[in-house]
């Protein structure tokens, strides 16, 4: 629900990225920026991750057994995922993607 207001403040005829945040992190005296934004491919992939993650805990009331690691797991998966399709560095992109590699790996083994 919190991508609702950059949904309504998205411009379809503009080219190009819409609302890019910057971060500036300083780790071992070296300085490292990291860029985030959408265009119209990723807001609707950030969508879509939104919604079939909110599906999957909706359904995950049918099981009783680790529902708090479940949805431990699924909410960190949600974030890595929409963390990667609004990556405008390629290395931020592969090493959110990657990383949802192992909580979707503890979802299966649960």
């Amino acid at each position: 629900m919190s991508c609702l207001p950059y949904l309504a403040r998205f411009n379809k005829f503009f080219i190009g990225y819409q609302e890019i945040f910057e971060f500036k992190i300083r780790f071992l005296n070296f300085d490292y920026y990291l860029m985030f934004g959408f265009d119209g491919i990723s807001i609707f992939f950030v969508i879509l991750t939104i919604f079939i993650i909110n599906l999957c805990l909706l359904l995950l009331g049918y099981k009783n057994f680790l529902i708090e690691e479940y949805i431990f797991i699924l909410v960190i998966v949600e974030v890595l995922l929409i963390l990667s399709f609004l990556s405008l560095d390629l290395f931020i992109f592969y090493v959110t993607f990657e990383s949802v590699v192992l909580p979707v790996y503890f979802l299966i083994l649960i």
